[in-house]
């Protein structure tokens, strides 16, 4: 998902380097260009209760996605300035892809972990 980016060194060892975690616009275009969704035209945009890169998932404007702007009209920096999936309108949905791939993978910095192969 872009997020993982996989280096192999010379014994033959498989590693997997998971970059910052980003929770821009940039970001957002990047999960939505990946998952399928079309950006709406109003991209950035202040919507209550809704932050992070989102869809709709019902409605005339169902398959559009959006980055939902936190307080003051700022873009996102931290996981915990995104909506949590639970405190969503219903009308609205997650677009896969953006920011970390778990909730326990959102620690910043830069992780290695070996894979077996």
């Amino acid at each position: 998902q872009g997020l993982h980016c996989k280096k192999t060194t010379e014994t033959g060892m498989e590693f997997y380097q998971k970059e910052t975690c980003k929770y821009d616009a940039d970001a957002c275009h990047a999960a939505i260009s990946q998952s399928g969704f079309q950006a709406a035209q109003d991209f950035a945009v202040e919507v209550e209760g809704a932050s992070g890169c989102l869809s709709y998932k019902e409605g005339p404007k169902k398959g559009l996605a959006f980055y939902g702007l936190g307080k003051g009209g700022a873009e996102l920096r931290i996981k915990e300035e995104v909506t949590e999936k639970e405190d969503l309108p219903h009308y609205l949905q997650r677009v896969p892809g953006f920011g970390c791939p778990t909730d326990t993978d959102a620690s910043p910095g830069v992780v290695l972990t070996q894979m077996e192969q």
